[in-house]
């Protein structure tokens, strides 16, 4: 199973089946570093190699990923500067 499925599931139903919006916002939070990109997305825009830097011990794929899941809810942007 995916992690994208995996996440769907712990973020929207509880026991019962039933959408519970506390379990959704403890579920994301509780997941290893979110609180910390949260945490520096909410001071401005950054590039992902600067938000790695100010994180600190994340490895790039663990950050890739979380950022991923983060843009899939809607939480966070992405957008592709051509240099």
């Amino acid at each position: 199973m995916g992690w994208n499925r995996v996440l769907d599931r712990k973020l929207t139903h509880d026991r019962s089946n039933e959408y519970s919006p506390v379990r959704a916002t403890l579920a994301l939070l509780g997941q290893k570093w979110v609180p910390h990109i949260l945490l520096e997305l909410s001071h401005g825009k950054r590039r992902f190699n600067e938000l790695g830097q100010l994180i600190g011990g994340c490895n790039s794929r663990t950050l890739r990923d979380r950022l991923r899941a983060l843009q899939a809810l809607g939480i966070a942007e992405r957008h592709i500067i051509a240099t």
